[in-house]
């Protein structure tokens, strides 16, 4: 079997494989995706696919999904952490993302949303839960109080891959739940829980960051506005999500916050 070489960051607490090279291969995609998780079990939750070639920024995720914590990683790679910009073409969006790291060196990237109406993004489900859709992955959030006091990470698992079966979100290449806390004075924390059908994984991850826009697309929709919240993950650490609407039409969604790279560049024997 090819030798292959990864570097693993924690996009805000979120550790991440990026194996350097696309891989077009859906099957080998997983097998590597598999040995990676297997050798780091209970530590990596996602494993993505980078070009090589700096001047054609590219993400694939092994499970051909999007993923806002693997493209802010991607970002951090290309720009091998100095501050600047790039527009980075990543699976699961049909055209490249604006991104890059800041003065404060930070990691941001302008997410793959439906733009426009609230309606085009957004089915509301109840008073306190919504169904919201972005290209390459779609999450149900739920109001759930402090939900992830009452539940192991296990039965928190299985109770979100219920709701998922049950709103028929299985079929879609990554789907997730997110369960909302609402702390004080707008701080929000989450309990994200995401599926993604290709390689078969349901992982409570330690950090979000689809999910946390996600969120923020639904403050956004319940207060009519733009928001900028920082959104506090499982890991403990926040990722800020900022909102731009004009008329009820939401235009802009961008996630940012610290990546660290946690590794050198390793190779599988």
């Amino acid at each position: 079997m090819k030798n292959y070489s990864y570097k693993i960051y924690i996009p805000s607490g979120n550790p991440t494989a990026l194996v350097l090279g696309i891989e077009n291969d859906p099957k080998r995609r997983k097998e590597i995706n598999d040995e990676i998780m297997l050798k780091y079990e209970d530590f990596v939750e996602q494993v993505g696919f980078v070009n090589t070639d700096i001047n054609s920024p590219e993400l694939m995720m092994a499970g051909g999904e999007f993923c806002g914590n693997a493209t802010r990683s991607a970002v951090n790679y290309y720009l091998d952490g100095k501050q600047g910009n790039l527009d980075i073409k990543v699976s699961g969006v049909p055209k490249k993302l604006n991104a890059g790291i800041d003065e404060d060196g930070n990691a941001w990237v302008d997410m793959p949303i439906i733009k426009g109406a609230y309606t085009n993004s957004i089915v509301p489900l109840n008073s306190v839960s919504a169904i919201v859709k972005m290209y390459g992955i779609t999450h149900l959030i739920i109001e759930a109080g402090n939900i992830n006091k009452e539940y192991s990470k296990e039965a928190l698992k299985q109770y979100a891959f219920s709701i998922l079966k049950k709103e028929n979100l299985l079929s879609l290449d990554a789907a997730g739940v997110m369960f909302v806390n609402r702390l004080y004075d707008d701080n929000i924390e989450i309990s994200p829980i995401v599926f993604v059908k290709a390689i078969n994984t349901l992982f409570y991850e330690t950090a979000c960051g689809s999910g946390t826009t996600a969120v923020g697309i639904y403050e956004s929709y319940k207060r009519k506005k733009g928001i900028n919240v920082n959104i506090l993950q499982p890991s403990g650490n926040r990722i800020n999500v900022k909102t731009e609407v004009d008329d009820e039409n939401i235009y802009n969604a961008r996630i940012s916050g610290k990546v660290i790279e946690y590794s050198k560049t390793l190779i599988k024997k």
